[in-house]
Order: structure tokens, then sequence, then C-alpha cells
């Protein structure tokens, strides 16, 4: 897009914050267009991103640019040891990017979020899980939260209220007792609402 639409890379570039490539799963190689359909050709995606991502990891870090890459997990069939889970797009995928997080839907019944009045599914749990960090250390725990499918993620008064009870910022007297300076909740259900 930047070859093909701008003179001056560097004036282009410099109007970009966030790239975000969805996904490439549904990308196809542009060696993939001079064969025909039963013409067999080996990995053309994992060829092509290995000299792709060459050329645009020093780009993306020259523009300072957050680029986000969406893809798809597969599982390798018959794989007895070892991790199963693979990309779209070969290893280079994988070794090209400085943090790979991995989001999974938790679609059983209790991590369904459901309409009270039409009983449908709005939303669920997500949980997330990072693979791979080379931007700071990485941490073995995994992350959680709530999803509509038409407002985003939703609840954040929930996990705000738990890291304060966690570091000490809400200070709890009693079991049922939560209190910040001179505001007090009796209930945790109380002291959820006031924040939201």
């Amino acid at each position: 897009v930047i070859d093909a639409q701008a003179n001056d890379k560097d004036d282009l570039m410099g109007y970009l914050g966030v790239i975000v490539l969805d996904s490439l799963a549904n990308m196809s190689p542009p060696i993939e267009e001079q064969f025909t359909a039963d013409k067999q050709n080996m990995a053309p995606m994992a060829r092509f991103m290995s000299t792709a991502l060459r050329k645009l990891t020093p780009l993306v870090a020259k523009a300072n640019v957050l680029f986000i890459g969406l893809n798809h997990i597969h599982i390798n069939i018959g794989q007895l040891y070892g991790d199963p889970e693979t990309y779209s797009g070969g290893k280079a995928w994988r070794h090209a990017l400085s943090m790979t997080v991995n989001f999974a839907a938790q679609v059983t019944k209790e991590n369904l979020i459901i309409d009270e009045d039409t009983s449908d599914i709005i939303g669920h749990k997500v949980k997330i899980k990072i693979h791979k960090n080379k931007c700071a250390p990485i941490n073995a725990k995994d992350c959680e939260f709530d999803i509509k499918y038409v407002e985003g993620i939703v609840n954040r008064h929930l996990e705000i209220g738990t890291l304060a009870i966690k570091y000490g910022v809400i200070e709890r007297p009693t079991n049922v007792t939560y209190s910040y300076g001179e505001q007090k909740w009796v209930g945790k259900d109380n002291f959820f609402e006031a924040l939201e």
C-alpha cells in the first residue's frame, strides 16, 4: 500500500499510528495468482511471509507504528509430541513478532452473557495468554475479561474493584465492608455497583 500510494514513504508513515492486518489466514500470496487452481504449490504463504516480514519489520520500526497481525491457530493432526498448534504463514510469522497473545473464547454455559429479556446470548468471557513477549518478562498468569458483541469489553468495574482490593486501595475492615477514605459500602454487590 505504501509503495503504491505514496511518493514519499516517510511522509505517509508519519500519519499512521496503528496498522491492523486482519487476517493472515485470509491473505493470498502473490505467487498464487500465477498458477491455476489445480497446480500444487508447496507452502506459498510461508515462503512469501519469510521475505515480506524481513522487509516489513524494519519499516514499521522506523515509522514507530504499532502493527497488529491477526491470525488463526491450527492443529497439526497426528502430531504426537510437542505443541501441535501452528499458524498460517509458517514459522516466520511466529519468529518475527515481538509479542504473541492468544485470545480464546470461553463459551461454556457459565461463561456466556445472556440477555435477561430475550434470553439471547449477547457475549462471553475471553481468556488471554501471552506466549511470547520481547517487550517485558512473560507473566505465566492468564487474563480474563467479558465481551459483549455490540458493546465490546464490559464489566471493567469488576476488574478495577478486584485490583483495588488486592493492592490495598480499598480497605476491608470486615468481611462484608469495603471502605475508601470516608466512603463505605456494605456488601460486595453494593461496592461493585458504586464503582460501575
